[in-house]
């Protein structure tokens, strides 16, 4: 594909990428995730072009439909030494990747980040991809970097809605662990 047509072709199924969650009839209304849609639409590119964050779109292998993206960064973090189970093989453990600031009583460490995943949820989308599909592809991407520049930790944050946990559940049972909470928001990091 000619750059020219790539980049309209991008552009074009960016335009139609929609954040609009329909969940089965009888239950909860549509939700939409501004952040996650305006993010690609509006800044994923200069983000990526100031080497902020690297946009990455997941498209489909039978009809190159965009069925989500996520944006990958590096970032340190800062875990409350609260939160880690210290036992004499844990602190070896993060030792490894984290040192330990005993003023702010926190192990800091130069973690990946997963500043944005997003699922395509256009009704378009004839081959839509699963949330943990989508995870799977970013995580296989930070094992690649892992690969090139090593680091053992990867963390997010996700919004905590009122009465609404699924978020949070989904990524515990994809093995992350809430370490924080701060403006509405849950931090949760994983050891890779």
């Amino acid at each position: 594909m000619l750059e020219s047509e790539a980049s309209s072709f991008v552009k074009g199924a960016i335009k139609n990428f929609s954040s609009t969650y329909k969940p089965a009839l009888g239950t909860n209304p549509a939700q939409k995730n501004d952040d996650v849609e305006t993010f690609l639409k509006k800044k994923a590119e200069n983000f990526s072009r100031q080497k902020l964050s690297m946009t990455h779109l997941v498209l489909s292998s039978i009809n190159q439909e965009l069925l989500g993206y996520f944006s990958l960064t590096i970032k340190p973090i800062s875990i409350p030494a609260k939160f880690v189970d210290i036992s004499k093989s844990t602190k070896r453990k993060w030792a490894k990747f984290a040192s330990y600031d005993k003023d702010r009583d926190v192990y800091v460490a130069s973690s990946y980040l997963i500043a944005q995943l997003g699922k395509n949820y256009s009704n378009e989308i004839q081959h839509p991809i699963s949330g943990e599909n989508l995870l799977d592809v970013c995580m296989a991407k930070i094992k690649e970097c892992q690969d090139v520049v090593g680091g053992g930790m990867v963390f997010l944050e996700c919004e905590k809605r009122e009465n609404d946990a699924k978020l949070v559940d989904f990524y515990q049972k994809n093995g992350f662990v809430e370490y924080n909470v701060r403006n509405n928001l849950v931090q949760m990091v994983q050891r890779i």
